[in-house]
Order: C-alpha cells, then sequence, then structure tokens
C-alpha cells in the first residue's frame, strides 16, 4: 500500500507532513483504530440479518455447492476466483436489476 493511501485508512491525510512524536503517533492510531472497529461491529448487526435472510431464500443444495466452489476458490486461486464476479442476465445493467428484483 502506498503512502498516501497508509495516511487515508489511518486518517492522517489531515497534518502537514511534519515528523510526530511516537507516543503521540500510537495515541493517534489507537484512537483511529478504536472508531472504526466501533463501527464495524455496529455493522455488523445489519450485515447478520441481511446475510441470514438470504441465505433462508436459497436452496439448501445451492448453497452447499457454493460452499464447495468457494473452498476450492480460496485453495487453489486463479480463474477459479471469477465464482465472486456479479454476473446479471445479458443486457441488463445493475439499476435495472435492483429495480426489477426489489
Amino acid at each position: 500500500m502506498n503512502d498516501s493511501n497508509w495516511k487515508k485508512l489511518i486518517g492522517l491525510r489531515m497534518f502537514k507532513p511534519v515528523h510526530f512524536s511516537s507516543n503521540f503517533l500510537n495515541k493517534f492510531l489507537a484512537k483511529s483504530l478504536m472508531e472504526k472497529w466501533k463501527r464495524a461491529v455496529s455493522g455488523l448487526h445489519h450485515t447478520k440479518l441481511a446475510f441470514d435472510e438470504l441465505s433462508a431464500r436459497l436452496n439448501p443444495e445451492w448453497l452447499k455447492r457454493w460452499e464447495e466452489l468457494e473452498a476450492k476458490a480460496v485453495k487453489e486461486r486463479g480463474s477459479l476466483l471469477q465464482i465472486y464476479d456479479v454476473s446479471l442476465p445479458n443486457g441488463m445493467f445493475y439499476i435495472n436489476f435492483r429495480l426489477h428484483f426489489n
């Protein structure tokens, strides 16, 4: 990760390039990480609800097959990772897909 992206990630982009004491950086980074952790934890509940709802609607056999393909893709990588690509019917854009199925 290049330096500017790292600074964006940890929230240092607001500071001018100067020398920071390690004590300041440790406190700042700890605070930044704690804020990110709190946001992640608060969003986890909503994400789990959506995941559980989606899983309940799927055919259990299809879900089992997906889990097998996913395990194989993680292990062997390469072109098998294409199972993560979103596939829509030909000629359908994402917004049309959302409008059609919502």
